[in-house]
């Protein structure tokens, strides 16, 4: 699998293939159950015999189960570190050229089609193709935007900045990357909106945490004590290597084992919106 660290190494395989996956077969019992999930039971989907009759032969997969494999084959061919987290922030454009037989294979290749830098991050654009087992056309094909940010604390009048992929964590059996990138203005951090700088899309920043904070030590090691609404108490930040950094939780009063605090409270600390509320508009 390709994994892609910080905001420079992703921008430098702009126009780069990320991968094509393994095939994988598209089976009735599948589409079946997208068909219930979703209420689409059309018959060109469901219906086996009535299907024979028709020019295809038989079945055929929904258009969105297809698109719905995006995922699946993403973390099989690529990653994307160094940030405290991403979001999907929709498509630019889907098609489906041709259609997907049931007990046909497919599988997906993807390019990184275009990177913008939005207040706090980036925005990703990858162009995904998705490929019948013998067949003369793609089956769909999609360009797919998502919005990954930082994480920023404010050192000596900057705020000094790390991606932290996987975002912070109050359980101390988490050890969580943290890439080190460009330090931010104090002017930066005070953003929260819609940015509509941007060429393809929007870029969507909210303010996920803030508080003070008590930093000791330099150079390889911080101890933290944070004071801020959802995260609270003794971090510590250390470096592993030239580019890396690892955060973790104390075990102290704080300290919330077993627990995800960016799943469950991923909203803006200043106006208690998520980032699909931000995104939606008013």
């Amino acid at each position: 699998m390709l994994t892609l660290s910080g905001i420079d190494e992703i921008k430098a395989n702009v126009g780069k293939e990320l991968g094509v996956s393994s095939w994988h077969e598209v089976t009735q019992e599948d589409i079946n159950t997208f068909a219930d999930v979703t209420d689409d039971h059309q018959w060109i989907h469901v219906d086996v015999e009535r299907a024979k009759e028709t020019p295809f032969g038989g079945t055929i997969a929904h258009g969105y189960y297809t698109l719905s494999l995006a995922p699946k084959f993403t973390y099989e061919l690529f990653s994307f570190e160094g940030f405290v987290f991403g979001v999907n922030y929709g498509a630019n454009k889907v098609r489906f050229p041709a259609p997907l037989p049931v007990g046909s294979k497919v599988r997906m290749r993807a390019t990184l089609a275009n990177v913008e830098d939005v207040p706090g991050g980036i925005q990703i654009t990858t162009a995904l193709t998705f490929e019948r087992e013998g067949g003369e056309k793609p089956v769909c094909v999609a360009e797919t935007l998502a919005l990954h940010f930082d994480l920023r604390l404010e050192i000596d009048g900057v705020l000094r900045s790390w991606a932290v992929p996987k975002g912070p964590s109050l359980d101390p059996a988490e050890r969580r990357l943290a890439v080190p990138v460009a330090d931010h203005s104090m002017q930066a951090g005070e953003f929260e909106g819609v940015h509509e700088g941007a060429t393809r899309g929007t870029g969507a920043v909210i303010v996920w945490d803030e508080g003070t904070a008590e930093i000791d030590g330099a150079d390889d090691h911080l101890s933290l004590t944070l004071h801020g609404q959802k995260l609270t108490g003794r971090f510590g930040l250390t470096r592993t290597g030239e580019h890396r950094w690892i955060l973790v939780k104390a075990r102290d009063e704080h300290a919330r084992p077993g627990s995800d605090v960016v799943a469950e409270r991923p909203e803006s600390v200043r106006s208690g919106r998520t980032w699909e509320e931000l995104v939606s508009g008013p």
